[in-house]
């Protein structure tokens, strides 16, 4: 008896030990990704908010976004977790459509919603008409036009915007490089 819960002891001790490093082993591996997704994810979206705002600086050319998204992409697939490559991929097909549409403006949210949750944001309570806002002055029209009309060209809302008097962020409608 002796014998087998002294056996029991340092078996339990020893399963804890090795438990106990495996999970700060497994840590220190999420915290150095974590760290690398960050300074990905940095880079991406001063790019992307630099084309969608005007970058002042220095004006993005469409020849300099391929190299660009394809290195953002190598680096995607080394770095990213599931929901945000998927949600990238879903992005970047509505985007090779060859016509810009609205749909295509939700489904980079839900990549950037993607992205805030591989870096274990909580998205809670936050819908696409909030990110919205980051990108366009006329976010409540968008999101009215897009909910009537989920493929509502880019150039039927600037058109619109155009009829009520509104400015617009376009001056003509957008272009993919």
């Amino acid at each position: 008896v002796a014998i087998v819960a002294g056996s029991a002891t340092v078996l339990a001790s020893t399963l804890a030990v090795v438990l106990t490093r495996y999970y700060q082993s497994k840590r220190e591996r999420e915290v150095a990704h974590r760290d690398k997704k960050i300074e990905l994810y940095d880079e991406f979206m001063k790019k992307l908010f630099a084309i969608f705002l005007g970058d002042t600086e220095k004006e993005t050319k469409p020849k300099d976004l391929v190299p660009f998204l394809r290195e953002v992409q190598r680096k995607l697939i080394l770095w990213s977790g599931p929901s945000t490559i998927k949600a990238y991929s879903e992005w970047h097909k509505e985007l090779t459509t060859g016509h810009l549409h609205a749909g295509q403006m939700i489904k980079m949210i839900d990549f950037f919603l993607a992205l805030r949750d591989d870096l274990g944001h909580s998205n809670k309570g936050i819908k696409h008409e909030h990110m919205v806002r980051f990108l366009l002055r006329n976010s409540d029209l968008f999101m009215d036009q897009y909910q009537k009309n989920p493929n509502v060209t880019f150039a039927e809302i600037i058109a619109l915007e155009k009829k009520l008097g509104l400015n617009s962020e376009f001056k003509d409608q957008p272009t993919i490089g």
